[in-house]
């Protein structure tokens, strides 16, 4: 592909340095940093094209006879470029002035070819900050520590005068002597060591013990002596590197590993230079280490995967403890171990669950990563795992204390194979990806169980997928519910009543059902029989005739609960009250002797009066039918560790609490971070809720149609705190922060 060449002479002397290690040099016809693609006249007049991913850096060449100097640019930093060609360059950098793809760097060194650098990204190993030049005069025993200090002091009372000059200039060494450490600062890598001490986490004498140890074990890096020696911690050292080379420092146990990733490599290879691929996708692999000068092992691995490698610190211990993990779960090692049982909803009579996975480590590397999610979802406390298909990529979120946070994010190409495997495992049809589907499967690990119940919905980038964690023994006791004494006692003496109707009520994911499961507890262990009626079942009550129902083969509430009426029940729990079928044979049931229990999707317990009413119930019927209501959100509960007072008196929510007539508090509490709470700030949830027992005053109320604000004053009257009231009183205490406070308020 030639072009004119005398109509493309105006393009800019360059040199192209490619991935693969060749370099062109030619005129760069146009440039800029937005560009695709790259367009080379050769000396030999032939135009060559490149696409940048081939391109490590584009080299400007400075013109003959020009002396080297730099730009006057604001934030200027000098930086050593280590590029993944195993090239390094001293530049200066301005870090604002940085693009998509790639930076410029600019270079006053006298024997350089360039004037500046384009660096690609994807052609930038390591990011250096250089060794100071006093250290390196040091080093070379040119000036001692004293005279360089007395510099730096003095240095500090002028006007950015380098510090080579200054020491030009006090006779405290010669101007050779300075471009020789120039030269070295060029060259000469910075050690471990070195880095420790100007970090000023070891001293000099530490790393020269360190030295002597090295020198009896060879084997043992300078490093890892320094941590046996109790000189630095791991994560001082690392913190120290990523600094140091501008590298990011994550932790491991916080990360989802893709397993899939780490078939990628020999596990021989990742074995002997101690590093853990953790993510990938066609172009790239990132690569988790302790050791960011171990050029052989970044060049090992970029060989065998020919892949740009993009690398992050880790701890070796991290490292160390999730590869034998990782390469023991390939061989087929290891005693963890996961069962999911696939729930179907028809079977034969008498067959049981069907066992989809029994051993986790001898499973292939997609099972291994579904395993993994689903396993760190139950071990977070997560309520909700969401996979979200986007257009190239996949994202993994886990809903915990009410929260949705995204936990990782997954490559394109794991997408439909995860998905699959989770669709199998659920019972869902793998062929059909235009329809919604819903599944469920249960999941025992350690001495757990818990079920998944499985939402498959397509979206624009193929099927998103969430999954709800239902605990199988989550069944709490009223004592545990967070309610006063006052309320307890009402409650357990409602719950003993042969006949009327208890609602629980609130939003989705509000504690409904675990409210009723802690009431029937209660009252388990008395002669009575319990039938509850659920979709699913989410918790297993011993003594409790526990059903499911079906809608695929008409198994709905009505249904059920009109058949179980004749089955001789004392208690019965309707999951809930959906419509005016359901709510009808209810109420009836409450009034011919059964007690019943249920829940409706309602805000406050007033709110429940007119929900009922709506659904077609009489208000003469549902007078003498309810026994009592309680309202419930679930909040988030602050860390005792962290959390810090509220200093900001003009503060929104104090105009908000003297409108509505309550009472200022003299402290209100904010969220802070510690490492008991995992840096978010809360520490599981706590119920705000308001308990309207149905007195005669307020069933007169109900009997003569009253609602409203009308039915709220009577139902203060006779005892009823708000939900806003007890969510005060919980901000007073330090248990929930200003802003859930302010949610309940307005």
């Amino acid at each position: 592909m030639s072009g004119n060449p005398k109509q493309q002479k105006n393009g800019l002397d360059v040199t192209l340095s490619l991935l693969n290690g060749d370099k062109e040099q030619g005129q760069l016809i146009r440039f800029s940093p937005p560009m695709r693609r790259l367009h080379l006249q050769l000396e030999s007049d032939r135009m060559e094209h490149y696409e940048i991913t081939e391109v490590a850096y584009i080299g400007f060449c400075r013109p003959k006879g020009s002396w080297p100097s730099l730009p006057e640019l604001e934030g200027m930093e000098a930086k050593v470029v280590h590029t993944v060609t195993g090239e390094k360059f001293l530049v200066n950098v301005v870090e604002t002035k940085s693009h998509e793809d790639g930076f410029y760097a600019f270079t006053d060194i006298e024997d350089s070819n360039f004037e500046r650098i384009f660096f690609y990204n994807h052609g930038v190993r390591i990011l250096e900050h250089p060794q100071p030049i006093g250290q390196l005069l040091i080093d070379e025993k040119v000036a001692s520590a004293d005279e360089v200090q007395t510099a730096l002091e003095t240095q500090r009372g002028l006007q950015k005068q380098p510090l080579g000059d200054f020491l030009v200039e006090s006779q405290k060494v010669e101007a050779v002597d300075i471009e020789k450490a120039l030269e070295m600062q060029r060259k000469k890598p910075k050690k471990i060591g070195d880095i420790l001490i100007e970090a000023g986490l070891i001293e000099e004498e530490d790393l020269k013990q360190a030295l002597i140890e090295q020198s009896k074990n060879r084997s043992l890096k300078i490093g890892q002596i320094l941590i046996n020696m109790g000189f630095v911690t791991e994560e001082e050292l690392i913190s120290s590197l990523a600094k140091k080379f501008s590298m990011p420092f994550i932790d491991l146990d916080e990360y989802t590993i893709n397993p899939l990733v780490v078939a990628e490599i020999d596990s021989d290879i990742l074995l002997r230079f101690q590093v853990l691929p953790i993510s990938s996708d066609e172009h790239t692999l990132t690569l988790a280490a302790s050791d960011p000068m171990d050029i052989e092992g970044f060049d090992t691995i970029r060989f065998q995967t020919k892949k740009r490698i993009v690398e992050v610190l880790a701890t070796p211990s991290q490292i160390r403890l999730l590869l034998e993990r990782e390469v023991a779960a390939e061989a087929g090692e290891g005693d963890d171990w996961l069962w999911i049982e696939r729930v179907g909803e028809e079977k034969e009579e008498g067959a049981d669950n069907e066992v989809v996975e029994v051993k986790a480590a001898e499973a292939p590397p997609i099972v291994r990563l579904v395993n993994k999610i689903l396993i760190n979802g139950i071990n977070k406390g997560a309520s909700d795992i969401h996979v979200l298909p986007q257009a190239k990529k996949v994202l993994l979120l886990y809903r915990v204390n009410g929260d949705l946070k995204q936990e990782m994010e997954l490559e394109k190409w794991v997408q439909r194979r995860m998905i699959s495997r989770i669709k199998i495992l659920a019972g869902m049809n793998i062929a059909e990806h235009r329809m919604t589907q819903d599944g469920r499967m249960l999941v025992r690990h350690g001495n757990g169980v818990s079920e998944f119940r499985v939402s498959c919905i397509p979206n624009a980038y193929g099927e998103s997928i969430v999954m709800r964690i239902l605990s199988k023994e989550m069944a709490a006791d009223i004592e545990t519910l967070g309610v006063s004494e006052k309320d307890r006692q009402s409650l357990g003496m409602m719950v003993r009543k042969p006949f009327g109707l208890i609602l629980a009520t609130g939003p989705t994911g509000s504690g409904k059902s675990t409210t009723l499961f802690a009431l029937l507890q209660s009252i388990v262990h008395m002669p009575v029989h319990i039938i509850t009626i659920e979709d699913p079942v989410e918790s297993d009550i011993k003594g409790c005739n526990q059903i499911q129902v079906n809608t695929k083969v008409g198994l709905t509430f009505a249904s059920v609960l009109r058949n179980v009426l004749r089955h001789d029940p004392d208690v019965i729990m309707v999951g809930e009250m959906r419509d005016h079928e359901t709510a009808s044979i209810g109420v009836e049931a409450a009034l011919t002797g059964h007690l019943m229990l249920s829940t409706l999707h309602t805000n406050s317990a007033v709110d429940t009066i007119i929900r009922l009413l709506d659904l077609g119930i009489p208000s003469y019927l549902l007078a003498p039918a309810l026994r009592g209501i309680i309202s419930q959100n679930l909040l988030k509960q602050l860390c005792e560790e962290c959390r810090q007072p509220l200093d900001n008196e003009q503060d929104e929510v104090y105009g908000l609490l003297d409108g509505m007539g309550l009472e200022r508090p003299k402290m209100l509490y904010k969220a802070g971070k510690c490492d008991s709470c995992n840096q978010t700030g809360f520490s599981g949830r706590v119920m705000a809720y308001e308990f309207l027992e149905i007195t005669d005053a307020v069933r007169q109320a109900i009997h003569d149609g009253k609602i409203g604000d009308e039915l709220q004053e009577i139902a203060k009257q006779e005892g009823m705190i708000s939900k806003a009231e007890h969510a005060l009183s919980l901000a007073k205490e330090g248990v929930v922060c200003r802003d859930d406070l302010v949610r309940m308020l307005i």
